[in-house]
């Protein structure tokens, strides 16, 4: 494990400026989203670290290299942005990531499939697992931002 990490599966750490420090966060969901690119761990931290408003506490890139780049205990800017940007389902987006751990997967293939490849979908299901146990998260999926895996697509594109 990297030392500072909170998944023991991480092996690219690199903390971005692009997050809002919280205070008694409480870990309920996941929520993945796909990267709509092939970036290595270094590049979507690169990415994550400039202009653009953007973050997730973690990524996997096609190799299956999972990355942090926010704590599990801070809110990541994945499923709105910051509080302030346009969202699918107004007010949603930034509060679900007050209660979510969040996860870019880098793509294998791009439209119309966007595909991820077995080293990265194995990777994600892997952590997936660690987040669950070591947050006391009961896996659930309905479709609906209401379960604990969430998808990206429920709160913005």
């Amino acid at each position: 494990m990297i030392t500072g990490a909170d998944s023991p599966l991480v092996e690219y750490l690199f903390w971005v400026k692009n997050y809002t420090p919280m205070t008694g966060k409480i870990n309920k969901k996941i929520t993945i989203h796909h990267q709509a690119g092939q970036n290595s761990p270094e590049k979507l931290a690169q990415m994550f670290n400039g202009t653009r408003e953007a973050s997730s506490n973690y990524g996997i890139s096609n190799d299956g290299i999972i990355s942090q780049m926010v704590r599990e205990k801070d809110r990541a800017w994945t499923s709105g942005g910051k509080a302030t940007k346009y969202v699918k389902y107004p007010n949603q987006g930034g509060a679900n990531d007050r209660e979510a751990v969040t996860i870019e997967v880098a793509n294998s293939s791009f439209e119309p499939n966007w595909e991820i490849s077995d080293k990265a979908y194995k990777a994600l299901i892997n952590l997936c697992a660690d987040i669950c146990i070591r947050n006391n998260i009961i896996p659930s999926y309905d479709g609906t931002n209401n379960a604990t895996f969430t998808e990206h697509q429920m709160f913005a594109s």
